[in-house]
């Protein structure tokens, strides 16, 4: 995680880029696999049936809000490409901080100072944003 502490101002934009990313991953989840495996539906079981183990309950997404989010720090929008692709490899992607600096070439030491102003940027994006 490139985020152990994220100062009071950035703290709100932090979590909602959090719930971006929720947002992000999850929306590709929601249908089926696109084959023969994806169609198969297993039977639901009644309550008196079911005995297997439960899931904890997943986080609450705000979609709305997500989706402003993405648009705010679309690189057509205005928003720079590599802050955007920062924090989508970060929120969205879960890379570890090596790829996200290979990837960003920028070396891994100086990664938190680029991760934090990608931070800053989207902070002021999603202010400039009315958002």
């Amino acid at each position: 995680m490139l985020t152990p502490y994220v100062p009071g101002p950035l703290a709100a934009t932090h979590e909602r880029l959090v719930n971006w990313g929720r947002w992000a991953r999850d929306r590709r989840r929601r249908g089926r696999a696109r084959s023969a495996e994806g169609r198969y539906l297993r039977e639901r079981l009644t309550a008196e049936e079911d005995d297997g183990p439960r899931r904890t309950a997943a986080a609450v997404v705000d979609a709305a809000d997500a989706s402003r989010v993405d648009a705010a720090l679309a690189p057509a929008g205005g928003f720079d490409p590599r802050a955007s692709a920062l924090l989508k490899a970060h929120y969205v992607f879960r890379a570890p901080p090596f790829v996200i600096a290979r990837r960003a070439r920028v070396q891994v030491q100086r990664l938190t100072p680029e991760f934090d102003r990608a931070l800053a940027a989207a902070h002021h994006a999603l202010g400039a944003a009315g958002l």
